[in-house]
């Protein structure tokens, strides 16, 4: 799969979600069994038929929500690991087609990463009330980036990871979030069947 298949999922993938399905979240998903929270033996089953991927062997606080309706499933899945199996996941999401950003680095550009997924989801858990994602660990990627582009330096405290992005096929799209430090690792996959439009 050549890089510009890759953008152009990418392209689309954007559009779906600007257009179809962000307004469908922030009117409230008036219909809240479109979404819920998975039990533990649930996530690995759901991650695997998406992906192809399993859980790394050293998994701690698992946690996620799918939104499924109308054939579109929406995986959002956060997790505590060791180092050794979080730098597995970057090998196995992390492969030559995908998009690999360590932060923070001078080069690159965190603020032009699509969160979106992440934020989402961020949204999704505060109604279900449930613990997933930090939406202020997440946003700190960005303000530590600006915080350079302003001074030329990042702060000493700046958070450190990597963000991934690609695709497992023609319709399945995902971004991984790893925190070094708090070795979190957060996912966010996205089925969206070519030629459907999100309910509303």
């Amino acid at each position: 799969m050549g890089k510009g298949i890759i953008q152009r999922g990418f392209t689309i993938f954007k559009i779906i979600i600007t257009i179809s399905f962000m307004p469908f979240v922030l009117s409230g998903c008036n219909d809240k069994s479109v979404y819920r929270e998975l039990q533990r033996e649930e996530i690995e089953p759901i991650l695997m038929r998406l992906t192809g991927h399993e859980l790394p062997d050293s998994v701690t606080d698992l946690r996620a929500i799918l939104l499924a309706q109308g054939g579109f499933e929406h995986l959002y899945i956060a997790f505590g690991t060791n180092q050794e199996d979080y730098e597995r996941l970057l090998d196995v999401f992390g492969g030559q087609d995908a998009q690999m950003e360590e932060f923070p680095q001078g080069k690159n550009r965190p603020y032009e990463w699509d969160m979106s997924g992440f934020l989402t989801g961020c949204m999704i858990q505060e109604d279900l009330g449930v613990n997933l994602f930090d939406e202020e660990l997440i946003r700190q990627i960005r303000k530590d980036d600006l915080v350079n582009i302003t001074t030329g330096h990042y702060p000493k405290d700046a958070v450190k990871g990597y963000y991934l992005a690609g695709a497992c096929s023609k319709s399945v799209f995902y971004c991984v979030l790893i925190f070094k430090e708090q070795k979190y690792v957060y996912l966010y996959i996205a089925h969206n069947p070519p030629g459907k439009q999100m309910p509303r």
